[in-house]
């Protein structure tokens, strides 16, 4: 279990209220605002030395650093109940059924399965954050850069 953060943690207190963090571009940025109060509604909680944001970000979204950090400080924490595989996807007793059958030896059978379903699920859970996640064919990550 991750330890607890040891500084005041951005806590949202109006369910529409947006972070003081974000910029007016990114207040207005429907996607953003929405993970952010998903984020706050499912208890997933960040350290208020970040942000979630475009701005300084080397592929759309991104966490960035507002303020110096030190070694071993939590920047975030994510409750199990909202982490997404088999076992918490919309299909799991599905999966569970099916269990012989995805036998592999990497054991990734299932989360692929299920990360498939919910990104093409329109009412998915994990909606907000997956419609964070940059589309395929747009990728500019660092790991894809020749140098």
């Amino acid at each position: 279990m991750a330890a607890p953060t040891k500084s005041k943690r951005n806590e949202v207190k109006d369910q529409n209220e947006i972070p003081t963090k974000l910029s007016s571009q990114e207040k207005n940025d429907i996607q953003l605002t929405s993970f952010l109060k998903w984020s706050d509604d499912n208890k997933f909680r960040m350290n208020v030395k970040v942000r979630v944001g475009k701005k300084g970000s080397c592929a759309q979204y991104g966490m960035i650093a507002e303020d110096d950090i030190k070694e071993g400080e939590c920047l975030f924490e994510v409750p199990r109940s909202i982490l997404l595989h088999g076992g918490t996807s919309s299909i799991s007793n599905l999966l569970k059924n099916e269990a012989d059958d995805l036998l592999s030896e990497s054991g990734w059978v299932p989360l692929l399965i299920s990360l498939m379903y919910e990104y093409n699920n329109p009412t998915s859970t994990w909606r907000p954050y997956l419609d964070l996640v940059p589309d395929f064919k747009e990728l500019n990550l660092p790991m894809f850069w020749e140098r």
